[in-house]
């Protein structure tokens, strides 16, 4: 029996297959976060310009953290971030936040608003 070993050019390709879905991944995703951004920059013009009511969209702020940020650092603003979430969750909500998932809410509303 002849075993086959892997030359040089199967590394080589593997090591090429590799480097393309990595860098179809980082398109892809930076594709879809500028993709984002441009919706909320386009939601603050709208807001700022006052084409939209103002009690129902808010001022938004963006935030760019630098890659060399600390993981304890990301941590605190997690922890930050969830804090004020409970918080305005506990005074805003009267009970539905608490009682159900948000996903199923938005898709009730959702399926309603498709039938009319």
């Amino acid at each position: 029996m002849i075993r086959g070993t892997k030359t040089h050019n199967d590394f080589f390709q593997q090591k090429l297959t590799l480097n393309i879905m990595n860098r179809l991944n980082e398109i892809t995703f930076n594709f879809s976060l500028i993709r984002e951004i441009s919706s909320i920059l386009l939601l603050k013009k709208l807001i700022d310009e006052e084409h939209v009511d103002r009690v129902r969209y808010t001022g938004m702020h963006l935030h760019h953290i630098n890659g060399d940020a600390e993981w304890k650092f990301l941590e605190h603003l997690y922890q930050v971030g969830y804090g004020a979430a409970d918080r305005w969750l506990t005074a805003n909500s009267t009970g539905w936040a608490t009682n159900q998932r948000l996903s199923s809410i938005y898709f009730a509303e959702m399926s309603k608003a498709t039938r009319g």
